[in-house]
């Protein structure tokens, strides 16, 4: 029974999700910090990879991680470039 899932990583990997879903409710919205949002929720998931040993998702939450900051360093940068030319 020793890769059995707990309730305490049951639950943590329960808010990792809300925050991604929270996340891609925010970035529908045009929100920027969906971005911030997802990268709370992917690295929940992260720490639940590693907890539970499991490389796939350990794995895949370390590359949703760049692009969760890839995704908000464009926005942030598209966001100034508007501000400024309109300004």
């Amino acid at each position: 029974m020793e890769n059995q899932v707990t309730f305490a990583q049951d639950m943590l990997g329960h808010i990792g999700y809300f925050f991604v879903a929270l996340g891609m409710l925010l970035l529908a919205k045009k929100s920027i910090w969906g971005w911030v949002s997802r990268f709370i929720g992917e690295a929940t998931w992260l720490v639940v990879g590693v907890w539970i040993g499991m490389s796939s998702i350990w794995t895949w939450g370390i590359i949703f991680l760049f692009i969760e900051i890839y995704g908000f360093r464009s926005w942030y940068k598209d966001r100034k470039l508007s501000n400024d030319t309109s300004s």
